[in-house]
């Protein structure tokens, strides 16, 4: 996990692997989250952080 956080642009990125993208751990359920591989890996390389 830390290899692949090291290798994208999205701010720990591996957590997709176990939740979605602004998921709220105290009010949801990941029960039906299984997002494959190359949407995790897709989701990351495509990340452009917001300049100030």
């Amino acid at each position: 996990m830390e290899l692949f956080d090291v290798n994208v642009p999205y701010p720990k990125g591996s957590s997709l692997f176990y939740c979605p993208e602004n998921f709220n751990l105290l009010t949801g359920d990941t029960g039906e989250y299984d997002p494959m591989v190359e949407e995790v890996v897709d989701k990351c390389l495509s990340y452009k952080p917001i300049n100030l």
